[in-house]
């Protein structure tokens, strides 16, 4: 599942020269998939980025990360991928 949020995410930004790109890494790791991510924008802090009712945390890859990477970002927050104006699921 990691890799295909990856993929989704590329194909959706492939328009957006300045979209980060997974190849791009970084120096964290996503909480989610684990994989290298930026640590700060356009990653997401872990609380901000996953909503309160996640449950799944048996597929968590890195749990003492504080980033998910812009990929699982735009999967746990569909607003980020709409551009609407309503508020994020889990913004606090």
């Amino acid at each position: 599942m990691m890799i295909a949020l990856r993929w989704l995410y590329e194909h959706a930004m492939r328009d957006d020269p300045t979209a980060w790109r997974p190849r791009d890494g970084g120096p964290a790791h996503c909480w989610h998939c684990g994989l290298a991510c930026p640590n700060g924008p356009p990653a997401r802090p872990t609380r901000k980025a996953i909503p309160d009712t996640y449950t799944a945390y048996d597929v968590v890859r890195a749990t003492s990360s504080g980033w998910v990477c812009p990929a699982c970002a735009a999967y746990f927050t569909p607003c980020l991928k709409a551009g609407a104006s309503a508020p994020c699921r889990g913004e606090r």
